[in-house]
């Protein structure tokens, strides 16, 4: 897991002056697994509109060139049952990148959930979920779960058309010795600076969960005693974006993610060099589209991690890309 991988592993990239980084040479990667298939399905009903949707690409597995599914979902009026993204996090929030991995403060969790919306005005809706808390075994070890997390969303739109939405999360994280709430807040929206120039910006704060968002360190660790040590931390990612005229666009992206450092999961993982205390990142892209379904996008991206202990990595590299919509 070092510099060297096809898409962005900034939690992971070699530490400074020692043996994997002066292994790491300048390398080209090229691949086709983030390409995507599915389709949209929407037909009334006696009991109201019923629609669904399928989609799948090939940037599953450890490898990152597995066969998977992304969304397979089905609606009735304002329920939902199936795979989405998670009520949690907000994509459309995330500043325009190359790399389909994303970059520091990026969220991607997809989760099988029962949801709930409705609006309670013209410009303000809500939703309700509850989530399979989805988890692996380095994040949550021995883990014996057994509620789903419950997850709730507001979002409002301004006359201007600026969007803004509040998140929170609530989980049981069980072990055979222990348990605890996990919990997390989240803030963003986008904000249209010029009818040529969009500001987006998310913030979160996560206590106890490492799974709805990405590069984040463990959930938490069990101390001697058995019992369970929650890591907490904060991110942030904001970015503006131009178009320049109907063909070019860029933007200007960052991403920040911060540990608390002052508890026992820091105190228990300072040895441990997988878990940072500080990772971030900028990038400037430019995205082209010669024609309507055909972008083409490079990209400049450079970041940082620190550990709990103070050793740090760097990463820095190009992105490119093509892609054909239909």
């Amino acid at each position: 897991k070092g510099a060297s991988t096809m898409y962005n592993n900034i939690s992971a990239v070699p530490l400074e002056h020692t043996a994997e980084e002066a292994q790491q040479k300048d390398r080209l990667h090229s691949t086709v697994n983030v390409t995507r298939l599915g389709l949209n399905f929407k037909t009334p009903s006696d009991a109201g509109e019923v629609g669904g949707k399928l989609e799948m690409d090939f940037f599953g597995g450890a490898t990152r060139d597995q066969f998977r599914i992304r969304h397979a979902y089905i609606t009735l009026d304002q329920w939902l049952i199936g795979q989405t993204w998670s009520t949690f996090i907000a994509p459309e929030y995330y500043p325009e990148t190359v790399d389909a991995g994303t970059f520091v403060g990026g969220a991607l969790q997809r989760s099988p959930m029962l949801r709930y919306s409705d609006k309670l005005s013209a410009n303000t809706s809500f939703a309700v979920a509850i989530e399979d808390p989805k988890y692996t075994a380095t994040s949550d070890p021995d883990n014996e779960m057994r509620m789903p997390a419950l997850v709730g969303r507001l979002n409002h739109k301004f006359d201007n058309g600026s969007l803004l939405s509040g998140r929170t999360f609530m989980a049981e994280k069980k072990t055979s010795t222990d348990k605890q709430l996990a919990w997390g807040v989240g803030l963003g929206g986008k904000y249209q600076l010029s009818p040529q120039t969009l500001l987006k910006a998310d913030y979160y704060h996560v206590k106890g969960d490492g799974r709805f968002l990405l590069w984040a360190n463990n959930s938490y660790v069990i101390d001697d005693q058995n019992n369970i040590q929650s890591n907490e931390f904060d991110t942030i990612s904001a970015g503006i974006t131009h178009q320049f005229n109907s063909q070019l666009r860029s933007t200007l992206g960052y991403g920040y993610m911060k540990a608390k450092d002052d508890n026992r999961f820091a105190e228990i993982q300072k040895s441990n060099l997988t878990q940072n205390k500080e990772l971030w990142q900028g990038w400037i892209n430019a995205m082209y589209n010669p024609y309507k379904p055909i972008t083409l996008g490079v990209e400049y991206v450079y970041g940082e991690r620190e550990t709990f202990d103070g050793r740090n990595g760097i990463d820095n590299r190009v992105n490119m890309m093509a892609t054909y919509d239909f």
